[in-house]
């Protein structure tokens, strides 16, 4: 008789979660005790073990919101998952039959001529490079779960509740000011800009938001959208006030490109 895994309870106040991942598969034999999948609410994130071993059969997916005491999967006790025994393959006789032993010796055949070796060797085709992958698009939406979802919530909160400030952070700025320097003139000359500091400003956003990807993203409404390009705003002051122009797919635009599309933003 097949087992029922349900949703244990885990708080007073909780009535659902997210069930995030299976840590076995459906079809898997599991053992008494192992972990079968993490639930996450927004106050907890727990494991769930196995009440009993046998066969899992998963019935709900991952990401799915769940009900605590919910039946989420069923353990078929190990004798109804076995398999019946693979019958034995009779052993040959060592015993020779009568027959066996008329029959005559087999006659030889006359070998055949090897055939001819080829003058040439034959050309060995070189394997074709894989293009590589495709991108995922510009953007990947992640659900979150409960608990991020209401830490979000308290961040926000605090944000707006607390006071704002400005760290300020001195960077060493001496080579490029000296490589700017050498190669002003020249720059100017072969671009028609001017080669300023916010081009090198954009170029160090970029690699930091490749290393960090996390901090390229944002939130819509249950959902964190991680975003797979580059745009970098900028401040611009005009005769109208201060104006933030966006300077697109930036890591894809050279020094030369950065500096034309802010002089004409300004």
């Amino acid at each position: 008789m097949s087992i029922e895994v349900k949703v244990p309870a885990v708080g007073e106040s909780i009535s659902t979660g997210i069930l995030s991942v299976w840590h076995k598969k459906d079809g898997e034999t599991v053992s008494s005790g192992e972990i079968l999948f993490t639930l996450e609410t927004d106050k907890v994130s727990t494991e769930v073990n196995a009440p009993e071993s046998g066969v899992l059969h998963t019935e709900v997916a991952e990401g799915d919101e769940v009900k605590i005491g919910q039946s989420v999967a069923r353990i078929e006790p190990a004798e109804a998952g076995s398999t019946p025994p693979i019958p034995a393959t009779p052993a040959a006789s060592s015993e020779t039959s009568p027959a066996a032993e008329a029959e005559p010796p087999p006659i030889p055949k006359a070998k055949e001529p090897a055939p001819p070796e080829p003058t040439k060797p034959q050309p060995v085709a070189k394997p074709v490079a894989k293009s590589p992958a495709s991108p995922e698009g510009r953007h990947t939406r992640k659900k979150l779960s409960p608990l991020r979802r209401k830490i979000a919530t308290q961040l926000v909160s605090a944000q707006q509740n607390a006071a704002i400030l400005t760290t300020f952070n001195e960077c060493d700025m001496s080579s490029v000011m000296q490589l700017r320097k050498e190669m002003q003139d020249e720059f100017t000359k072969k671009h028609g800009v001017k080669l300023g500091f916010m081009s090198f400003f954009i170029k160090a956003v970029v690699d930091a938001l490749k290393a960090v990807p996390s901090i390229n993203s944002r939130m819509d409404g249950e959902e964190l959208v991680l975003n797979h390009f580059y745009d970098i705003g900028v401040a611009v002051g005009t005769d109208r006030g201060l104006m933030v122009p966006v300077v697109r797919d930036a890591d894809q635009l050279s020094f030369a490109g950065v500096e034309g599309a802010l002089s004409g933003y300004a």
